[in-house]
C-alpha cells in the first residue's frame, strides 16, 4: 500500500494579505496586530477549490470510480453550518472537476468504502484550520492544511446546529430509510399518476424506482415548502438525465420529457445539507396528444457542466440548450444521435449568428465541439440535417477539459482525438504570420483557431509553398486550436512556426 505523505504547510497562496499576515501572526512571524475581516464567503470557496483539487490528484475520473464526500465535522465531533457550506461549495467544485466519476454525498455510504473526501474543522484562537483528507479504504493517501482567518461572522458559523443539540426534537427522523441506498428504491407506477409523500433529514436523499413500457412522455415533479433538487437516471448510469432545481413554484421542482422504453431512478435531495421538511413527489404520464405531447422546450432548458442528458431533435423542431459553466474554462460538447444526421451550433442567446458551426461532417450522427466558456451566457442548438424527420432522442454531453498548451518553437505535440476531434490552446508573445502543420495517421487533418476569450475564429489562407498548410497573421494572447481528423486514426501530431522560420515543423 503506497505511503501517506505528511501534510503540507497551510495553504496561503492566493489568499488576501490580511489572512496572510494572520497566519503570520498564528505561526509567531510577526507580532502586528490584524484588524481587517475575512470575506467568508471567498474564503469557503477558496477552500472547496483546494480541496477539490486535492481530489483531482488522488481520484482517477473514470465511470466505475465513486467518490464519498463525508461530512466536515469538527475535531469534536460538531455538525456546523461553517463545515456543512464548506461542504456544499465543494461539492459543486467536485462536480465541475470530474466528469465521470460518481460523486457520493449520502451518509449511509460507509467510509471504509471506495475513496472519501473529509475534512476535520479545528478551531483556535485567532484561525480555524481546515484539515482535508483523501482516502482509500480508510487509509490516507493525502492531506491538506488551510487556514481561515477567525472572526465574529466565522464564529457564529462554528455554533453547532441547534437540532444537532442533545433533548431537541426539531430533527425528523427519516422513519423510510434506506431508501438513499441503490436497490431500496421506493417503486412507482407511471401509468397511476403515483403520488408518494415522503420527508426529507439534512444531508438525507431519497431515490424512486418506475419502469417505462414504451417511448412514453412523463411528468414528475416535487412540491415542497423547502428548496429542492431532482435528478433523474437511466437504471445503472452516474450521469443524470436531466436535473431541475428551479420551477416556478417556491422550493418546486419539475421535469417533463420523453423517455424510451427501460428503468429510470429519480433522486430528490436538498439543495444544501441543511434542507429538511416533508415534500410530495408526483409521477405521472402526459397523454399523447398535439396539445400536450412534450415539446423541445419541454426538455431541460440547461446543461451543467459533468452532465449527460437525454434529448429530442425533430425534423422542423431543433433543440436549443444552455450551457452552465461553474467556473471559465474549456469544455468539450459532445452530441450522438442513432441513425440520424445532426448538426451543432453554439452561440450567444440573442445573437443573430452563430459563434461556432461544430458540424464535423453533413452526414454525422456525432457532432464534438471545444470551446471556451466564460461570463458570457451561450446556447447550443442541434438540429436534425433532414427538415421531414421525426421526433428522434439523441445523447448531449458537457464536460470540462484541459488542453495541452502549445507554442510557436516548431515542436511536434501529439494529440488524442475524441470523437474525430482533439484540441489545444497555442500562446503566442509577438505578433507575426504563423503556419500549422498537422498530421494524422490515417486521413486528412483539418484545423480551426478561435482568439481567446471571445471565440472568434481566425480563417487561414493557403501556404505559399505548401497545399496542406495554412498561414495565419496572429497578434500576441491566447487562442484555442480545434483539430478535426474524423477518419484520421486515435492520434494526429500538429506544430506551430512562423511563416519565415526555417524550422520545418511536420512534412
Amino acid at each position: 500500500m503506497r505511503a501517506s505523505r505528511h501534510l503540507p504547510p497551510p495553504v496561503t497562496h492566493g489568499m488576501p494579505r490580511t489572512l496572510a499576515l494572520a497566519l503570520s501572526l498564528v505561526l509567531g512571524l510577526t507580532a502586528a496586530p490584524v484588524t481587517a475581516q475575512p470575506d467568508v464567503v471567498a474564503e469557503i470557496d477558496r477552500i472547496a477549490t483546494a480541496a477539490a483539487e486535492l481530489a483531482a490528484t488522488q481520484v482517477k475520473d473514470a465511470d466505475a470510480v465513486t467518490l464519498h464526500l463525508a461530512p466536515f465535522l469538527t475535531d469534536s465531533g460538531d455538525d456546523t453550518p461553517l463545515g456543512n457550506r464548506i461542504r456544499s461549495a465543494t461539492h459543486l467544485q467536485l462536480l465541475s472537476t470530474f466528469s465521470a466519476t460518481r460523486i457520493d454525498r449520502s451518509a449511509s455510504v460507509p467510509v471504509e468504502s471506495g475513496f472519501t473526501l473529509s475534512a476535520e474543522i479545528q478551531p483556535f484562537r485567532q484561525v480555524v484550520r481546515v484539515v482535508v483528507m483523501v482516502l482509500r479504504d480508510r487509509s490516507l493517501l493525502d492531506g491538506l492544511r488551510i487556514d481561515l482567518q477567525m472572526s465574529a461572522e466565522v464564529q457564529e458559523l462554528l455554533l453547532p446546529d441547534a437540532v444537532d443539540q442533545p433533548g431537541d426534537t426539531r430533527r425528523e427522523i427519516d422513519s423510510y430509510e434506506p431508501d438513499d441506498i441503490p436497490g431500496f428504491e421506493v417503486p412507482l407506477d407511471v401509468a397511476t399518476d403515483a403520488e408518494v409523500g415522503r420527508s426529507l433529514t439534512r444531508g438525507d436523499r431519497d431515490r424512486f424506482s418506475f419502469y417505462v413500457p414504451a417511448s412514453t412522455a412523463i411528468r414528475i415533479w416535487v412540491q415542497a415548502d423547502m428548496d429542492t433538487q431532482l435528478f433523474l437516471f437511466q437504471e445503472g448510469d452516474r450521469s443524470p438525465l436531466a436535473v431541475n432545481d428551479d420551477w416556478e413554484e417556491p422550493g418546486g421542482s419539475r421535469l417533463e420529457l420523453q423517455l424510451l422504453e427501460g428503468w429510470y431512478v429519480a433522486e430528490v435531495v436538498g439543495y444544501d445539507d441543511a434542507v429538511s421538511g416533508p415534500y410530495t413527489l408526483h409521477l405521472s404520464e402526459v397523454a399523447a396528444t398535439e396539445e400536450s405531447a412534450p415539446q423541445p422546450q419541454a426538455l431541460p432548458a440547461a446543461i451543467r457542466a459533468g452532465e449527460r442528458q437525454l434529448r429530442a431533435v425533430g425534423g422542423d423542431t431543433p433543440d436549443r440548450v444552455e450551457l452552465r459553466a461553474s467556473t471559465p474554462g474549456f469544455y468539450a460538447l459532445d452530441a450522438r444521435a442513432d441513425g440520424v444526421g445532426i448538426m451543432m451550433q453554439v452561440s450567444h442567446p440573442e445573437a443573430t449568428r452563430p459563434l461556432l458551426d461544430a458540424s464535423l461532417a453533413l452526414d454525422a450522427e456525432r457532432q464534438v465541439a471545444t470551446l471556451f466558456v466564460g461570463a458570457q451566457p451561450l446556447v447550443a442548438t442541434v438540429a436534425q440535417l433532414s427538415p421531414d424527420g421525426d421526433l428522434t432522442r439523441y445523447e448531449l454531453a458537457f464536460v470540462k477539459i484541459s488542453p495541452k498548451r502549445a507554442f510557436a518553437d516548431g515542436a511536434a505535440a501529439t494529440l488524442r482525438l475524441a470523437g474525430g476531434v482533439a484540441s489545444q490552446t497555442l500562446r503566442l508573445f509577438d505578433a507575426d504570420e504563423y503556419v500549422a502543420a498537422a498530421d494524422g495517421a490515417f486521413g486528412e487533418v483539418s484545423m480551426r483557431v478561435f482568439s481567446l476569450p471571445d471565440m472568434r475564429e481566425i480563417e487561414g489562407v493557403p501556404h505559399r509553398q505548401f497545399d496542406d498548410m495554412a498561414t495565419r497573421q496572429l497578434s500576441p494572447g491566447d487562442y484555442l486550436v480545434e483539430v478535426v481528423g474524423v477518419e484520421a486514426g486515435d492520434t494526429v501530431r500538429v506544430c506551430w512556426t512562423r511563416s519565415r522560420s526555417t524550422v520545418q515543423c511536420i512534412r
